[in-house]
């Protein structure tokens, strides 16, 4: 990330004023620069060459020097640089595997929800499986339907057999009725003729009571 106006500006006021060295009593080599230049001038003017080739050599010490440290500044800002990149790619594969991750998990759950119903139908049909075994077989039901329908046969028949029973009873009797209906008659008959003669239609309706009353 490019340094700011102001960062720039603080870093630029420490390089000159205050970096490099921390030694006691030690110049900012900027500072240092400018006295060695202006000496180094004074001894060109004024001063010997000796002098002036020693103040030469010191000045390309500290002109080295500064070049050291901004070659330094620039391999630290390519390394910082470089960092920053690995930074943001690893930054972008931890999220890519961030994002897969959280897929899998998603795809894991629809997984364990999807085994979740399967084994819930699995227990179901089992269950299901269980009561039917427990059911007599179908050949075991097929004879007991085979029993109650020849029950039911024999029922129908005995109800066949007392229906014709019954009405051969009452045929019987009937018939009783009326035999016994005509001996009343004829003795009734009989009895009146001792008596005397009835009119009639008394005696008709005394001749014909047994039968209306077998009619009704």
């Amino acid at each position: 990330m490019a340094a700011t106006m102001e960062e720039e500006a603080i870093i630029k006021y420490r390089y000159l004023t205050q970096t490099v060295s921390t030694t006691a009593n030690v110049l900012p080599p900027m500072k240092s620069l400018a006295r060695r230049f202006f000496q180094f001038r004074t001894a060109l003017t004024s001063g010997t060459a000796a002098e002036a080739r020693a103040l030469y050599d010191d000045l390309l010490v500290d002109l080295h020097a500064i070049q050291s440290a901004l070659d330094r500044q620039a391999t630290g800002a390519r390394v910082a640089e470089r960092e920053a990149a690995l930074f943001a790619a690893e930054q972008r594969r931890l999220e890519a595997g961030i994002a897969a991750t959280r897929g899998g998990i998603e795809a894991a759950r629809r997984e364990l929800a999807a085994a979740q119903a399967d084994l819930r139908h699995a227990r179901e049909y089992e269950a299901l499986r269980r009561s039917v075994v427990a059911l007599a077989p179908r050949s075991a039901t097929r004879r007991e339907m085979d029993g109650a329908c020849r029950e039911i046969g024999d029922l129908q028949a005995q109800a066949r057999g007392l229906e014709e029973a019954m009405a051969r009873r009452r045929a019987a009797l009937t018939g009783l009725l009326a035999v016994a209906a005509g001996v009343a008659a004829e003795l009734e008959s009989e009895a009146l003729a001792e008596e005397g003669a009835l009119p009639e239609t008394e005696m008709a309706e005394t001749v014909a009571g047994p039968a209306a009353l077998l009619d009704r």
